[in-house]
C-alpha cells in the first residue's frame, strides 16, 4: 500500500459517513429499479489529507475502496449504479464517484459499519425511517449527518432538497433561494388554463431565469424559464400551458394530466449547471376546476392536498373537506381490539358511494353500495362487519363495510376519500378525486393515547382539514364510539350568548359585532374561549422570549375553545403593521394543552433564534371555515 507525504489512513477521527439516498425518489422503469439510484457519501473532517485504500463497509452494503486519496473537507461517493446515478445527476460528479456498491439500502433502516483498512470500526450505526429519526427523509430526500452521535436520530436531517446533494455540501439559501411550486390547475374549466404557480417566501426578490419547469425529474430540463424572469418578495409568479406546452406532443414540450403526476422547479445556475436544489410535489387526480397546492399545518409542516379554488398569484385557499369526512379513526388499536374508520356525509345532497376508494387501506366500494344519505354515518373496519357491529353495538341504522384488504400504519399514513368524477374526456375512465385527506401520526402534537392505547382520533372540525391535528381529540372513553356521530346539524354558535331578539340584531350578535366593547369581535372572543358578553372576561396572544441553549426565541401562546367547528385561528406578522402574512413560515405548535374548562392552551415557538435587526409584530384572527 502507497500513501501520499502527510497522508494518513482513514479513521474514525477523521472519516464520516455524511450523507445516505437510502430511499430515492420514484424514477425506476422496466429496465431499472428504483434502488439504483441509491448512494452513500463519505466527508474528510481533518485538517490534512487521508488516505481510503482499503477502507471498506462491512454491513448494510459491500465496498472496499481502492487507491483513493481525500483532502480536508473533500467529499466522496459509493453509488449503487453508475448508470442510473449519472441519469439523475449528469456526469459532472464522475470524479467524486469510487465506485459502484455491492448489496442494497434498505428503506426502513439498517445497520451500516465502515472499518478502516487494519479492521477498526470507523462508524457503525442503525439508521430507521422512525422518530426520533427524521421521517421527512426518504422517498428522494437524502438523510443528512449534522454532527455528533451517528447512531443518534437527532444527529441526522432530512436534506433541503429533493434528490439530495451527492459529493457537494447542502446548497445554502443564498446559492440556491426557496423557491416553491405553490399550486397547480391541472384539470381546468374554461375559461380557466392549466397553470402553475410559484412563490417566493423569502424577503427579497429573486431571479429564476433559465431554471427548468418539469413534469419528469427523469428529463430535468424540460420548459426553460425565460431569462430576467423575477418572483417578487413574498410575492408569486405563474405559468400557463401555452408556456410550458407551446408544442402538444413534441419534446421537450409538457401538459399536466388531470389524471395527476409531478412537476418539479429545478435551479441552475448562470453557466446552465445543475444546483441542487429541486422543489416540487406529485399529485393525484384533479377534480374540474379544483387545484392542488402546499398548505402549512400548525405544526409548520408542509402537506400537497385538493384546495377549494385557485387563488392565481395569491395565498392558496383552504384544503378540500368533503362532503364525505372521517370522522373517526382507529389506527392502533390495543390487543385484540379491531382497526376502523368512520364516515360521514356532512353536506346536504345524497353522495354515491359506488367505486369510491379509501386509500391506506385499499378499499373500493361495490357499484350498487347505496348512497350516503346527508349526515348519515358509516364505517369500514379490517374485521367482519357483523362481529364488529356486535361488538361495538353499532346502531342498526349505520352501515359496516368490510373487512378492508389493507392495514392502518400504525406510525402515521396519507388515508384518503376518493370519489370517482367523469373525466370529460371520451372513453377514458372516470378521475378517482380527494374529497377528504387525513394525514395523520403518531408524533406529537397528534393524542398519544390513539397510538395503541385503546383510543380513538376523533374529528372535532368536520369543516376542517382532515391532516391538521388541532382538527382532532382522543376518544373520551376506550374503544372508541363508532357510529354514533350526531347526526342533527350544529346550532348557530351564537345561541349560547344571545337570546332571539339580540340574534336579529346583527350590531350586537353579528360575528364581527363586539357585544361587550372590548376591542375583541364576538368571532374572536368566541373562539378564544372568552365570554363576549363581559368586558373583563379578554383572552389575548401572548408573546415571550424563551432561552434554549444559549439563544432567544420566541414563544406565542393563546387559548382555544374545544371543540368549535366554525372558525380556526391565523397568526399573522408583519414588519410594520401594514402588510401582513401568515407566520406558519417562522413559528411552529409545539403543544395543545386541555386547561380542563372547556379551553386549551396552544402554544407556538420560532423556528428561528430571534433576529435583533428585524421588527415584528403579531395579529391572532379568527377566520370562518366552509
Amino acid at each position: 500500500v502507497e500513501y501520499l507525504i502527510n497522508e494518513v489512513p482513514a479513521g474514525p477521527s477523521n472519516l464520516v459517513i455524511s450523507e445516505i439516498m437510502h430511499d430515492p425518489y420514484e424514477l425506476g422503469d422496466d429496465l431499472t429499479e428504483n434502488g439504483a439510484f441509491e448512494w452513500i457519501e463519505l466527508l474528510n473532517i481533518s485538517g490534512g489529507p487521508i488516505s481510503l485504500t482499503g477502507t471498506s463497509f462491512r454491513e448494510g452494503i459491500d465496498f472496499v475502496f481502492p487507491g483513493l486519496s481525500l483532502n480536508p473537507g473533500q467529499r466522496v461517493v459509493v453509488v449503487r449504479d453508475l448508470a442510473a446515478f449519472r441519469r439523475v445527476y449528469g456526469t459532472g460528479r464522475d470524479v467524486l464517484i469510487a465506485g459502484e456498491f455491492d448489496l442494497a439500502l434498505e428503506n426502513q433502516g439498517e445497520e451500516l459499519t465502515l472499518q478502516s483498512r487494519s479492521g477498526t470500526t470507523i462508524q457503525s450505526f442503525t439508521y430507521d425511517d422512525e422518530s426520533p429519526w427524521p421521517r421527512e427523509a426518504g422517498n428522494g430526500y437524502s438523510l443528512v449527518y449534522d454532527g455528533g452521535d451517528p447512531s443518534e436520530g437527532s444527529s441526522w436531517s432530512a436534506s433541503r432538497s429533493l434528490l439530495g446533494s451527492p459529493g457537494t455540501i447542502e446548497p445554502s439559501e443564498p446559492g440556491a433561494p426557496d423557491i416553491v411550486v405553490n399550486e397547480v390547475l391541472t384539470n381546468s374549466v374554461l375559461p380557466q388554463v392549466d397553470t402553475i404557480e410559484l412563490y417566493n417566501p423569502g424577503p427579497d426578490e429573486i431571479s429564476i431565469g433559465g431554471w427548468f419547469l418539469t413534469d419528469d425529474l427523469g428529463q430535468p430540463r424540460k420548459f426553460r424559464i425565460q431569462e430576467g424572469t423575477i418572483v417578487p418578495a413574498n410575492g408569486f409568479i405563474s405559468f400557463e400551458e401555452p408556456d410550458f406546452n407551446p408544442s402538444p406532443g413534441a419534446d421537450p414540450s409538457f401538459a399536466l394530466d388531470s389524471y395527476g403526476e409531478e412537476v418539479f422547479l429545478v435551479a441552475v445556475d448562470p453557466s446552465g449547471a445543475r444546483l441542487d436544489y429541486v422543489n416540487g410535489f406529485e399529485f393525484g387526480d384533479a377534480s374540474a376546476g379544483v387545484p392542488y397546492g402546499r398548505h402549512a399545518i400548525s405544526t409548520g409542516a408542509i402537506q400537497v392536498v385538493p384546495l377549494t379554488n385557485p387563488t392565481p398569484d395569491a395565498p392558496n385557499s383552504s384544503p378540500v373537506a368533503g362532503p364525505l369526512v372521517v370522522t373517526e379513526l382507529m389506527y392502533h388499536p390495543s390487543a385484540f381490539q379491531p382497526e376502523f374508520i368512520e364516515i360521514q356525509n356532512r353536506s346536504s345532497q345524497p353522495v354515491s358511494l359506488g367505486g369510491a376508494e379509501v386509500t391506506g387501506v385499499g378499499f373500493v366500494f361495490e357499484g350498487n353500495t347505496p348512497d350516503l344519505l346527508p349526515n348519515e354515518v358509516i364505517i369500514l373496519t379490517e374485521i367482519d362487519p357483523e362481529t364488529f357491529r356486535e361488538t361495538y353495538n353499532v346502531p342498526a341504522a349505520v352501515a359496516v363495510y368490510g373487512p378492508y384488504p389493507g392495514k392502518l400504519d400504525n406510525g402515521g399514513e396519507n388515508l384518503r376519500i376518493r370519489l370517482p368524477e367523469d373525466s370529460g374526456i371520451p372513453n377514458t375512465p372516470p378521475l378517482l378525486v380527494a374529497n377528504d385527506t387525513v394525514i395523520y401520526s403518531d408524533d406529537t402534537p397528534w393524542p398519544a393515547s390513539a397510538d395503541g392505547l385503546g383510543y380513538s382520533l376523533e374529528r372535532i372540525l368536520l369543516q376542517g382539514y382532515g391532516g391538521e391535528p388541532t382538527n382532532w381529540s382522543a376518544s373520551a372513553s376506550p374503544g372508541g364510539s363508532p357510529g354514533l356521530v350526531p347526526n342533527a346539524p350544529s346550532r348557530d354558535w351564537r345561541e349560547q350568548f344571545f337570546t332571539p331578539a339580540e340574534l336579529s340584531n346583527p350590531a350586537l350578535s353579528g360575528q364581527f359585532a363586539d357585544a361587550d366593547g372590548d376591542q375583541l369581535a364576538n368571532a374572536l372572543e368566541y373562539l378564544l374561549g372568552s365570554d363576549l358578553r363581559d368586558n373583563a372576561s379578554r383572552n389575548d396572544l401572548t408573546i415571550n422570549l424563551i432561552e434554549l441553549e444559549g439563544e432567544a426565541y420566541l414563544e406565542l401562546t393563546h387559548t382555544l375553545r374545544e371543540g368549535v367547528s366554525e372558525f380556526s385561528a391565523v397568526i399573522d406578522r408583519s414588519s410594520d403593521l401594514r402588510g401582513w402574512a401568515e407566520s406558519n413560515e417562522i413559528i411552529s405548535q409545539v403543544s395543545s394543552i386541555s386547561n380542563g374548562d372547556g379551553t386549551s392552551t396552544v402554544t407556538y415557538r420560532g423556528i428561528n433564534p430571534v433576529d435583533s435587526d428585524l421588527d415584528l409584530y403579531f395579529r391572532i384572527r379568527a377566520v370562518a371555515l366552509p
